[in-house]
């Protein structure tokens, strides 16, 4: 069903579904139609955490947010209540919170929930992090704590009430998750493989390393926002994206002992650079468990677009833009 943006309610959850290679390897990845969501927030606007280092978390037009995006729709809670307070909770992020770049985003799927793994996809995911963590040490420095497009709606609903199964509980249920919001802990994800949960320590080790936490020390107070284009990592993937569902499909185990290791340092970095997005304090002296333990703490709740796209009681459903 076709809903005019006159229409819109308050506390409308909208997911968009982009075009460029990130968008497309997100929704592969997450198994999902969409890559990015927005909460409505009235007056034709709405709120979402963003990339570009002048917003993270900021207001826009509806017509502004659409714009890019195929496609858009609208997910309505089916419970009838009073939405202020969602509206609210959001609010309060605002200019306390930078947004994530999408590749980020991808980077915490990558890494958290299962895939089938083979040569291509490690070359991939060994791409991901390497930028990823880059783009997360541009933005250590700016005294603000990190959120995700999805994690921001979510949190919205959630933290309207302490209980678990209030009212405004957004119910993520989906079977190829086991019915967790995360699987860090599933035998078939990188979090898994790489810190010994499942018995996996071929040339890894069961610990981040402290020459990877350095490195990161040592980077944030150096690295240049000019030093890096996000939108400009991705050539040398492009070309490969055709044939990527092909070989991820495959069995193909026979990941070499450099790789092995490659994928292991930039996983230890990565987490190094998410904790430290997080925690500003460079003076403190931190273990290595701590920060893999931060990591799935933080991520207890992580919501991806199409979490919410699957979302049980979000059931009502609508067409804003596109087909």
């Amino acid at each position: 069903m076709r809903l005019e943006k006159s229409k819109l309610k308050k506390g409308d959850i909208l997911l968009y579904s982009g075009s460029n290679i990130v968008d497309k390897i997100i929704k592969k990845l997450d198994k999902s139609d969409y890559n990015h969501a927005s909460l409505y927030i009235g007056e034709g606007k709405v709120i979402e955490a963003l990339a570009k280092f002048s917003e993270g978390v900021t207001i826009r037009t509806v017509e502004e947010s659409i714009e890019k995006s195929e496609k858009v729709i609208v997910k309505r809670l089916a419970n009838d209540v009073d939405l202020s307070m969602v509206i609210n909770i959001a609010n309060s992020y605002l200019d306390k919170r930078y947004g994530y770049a999408q590749i980020v985003l991808l980077a915490i799927i990558l890494i958290s929930r299962p895939h089938k793994y083979n040569n291509f996809f490690f070359k991939l995911v060994n791409k991901i992090l390497e930028d990823a963590s880059q783009f997360i040490l541009l933005q250590t420095n700016g005294g603000k704590k990190a959120i995700i497009c999805s994690e921001l709606v979510y949190r919205a609903y959630d933290e309207v009430f302490p209980e678990i199964n209030d009212p405004y509980t957004i119910y993520i249920k989906r079977s190829m998750y086991n019915n967790q919001k995360i699987s860090v802990y599933n035998n078939n994800s990188l979090v898994s493989k790489f810190y010994g949960m499942n018995n996996y320590n071929k040339n890894t080790s069961s610990f981040i390393e402290k020459s990877n936490i350095d490195y990161i020390k040592e980077r944030i107070n150096i690295i240049d926002e000019n030093q890096l284009s996000i939108e400009n990592t991705w050539s040398d993937i492009k070309e490969s994206f055709n044939g990527y569902q092909i070989k991820l499909i495959n069995n193909d185990n026979s990941i070499s002992d450099e790789e092995d290791k490659k994928l292991k340092t930039n996983l230890d970095r990565f987490l190094t650079a998410y904790y430290y997005s997080k925690n500003i304090n460079l003076h403190e002296k931190i273990l290595s468990k701590d920060i893999l333990l931060f990591f799935i703490k933080d991520n207890a709740n992580f919501v991806t677009p199409g979490d919410l796209q699957y979302a049980e009681n979000l059931s009502l459903e609508f067409i804003l833009k596109g087909e």
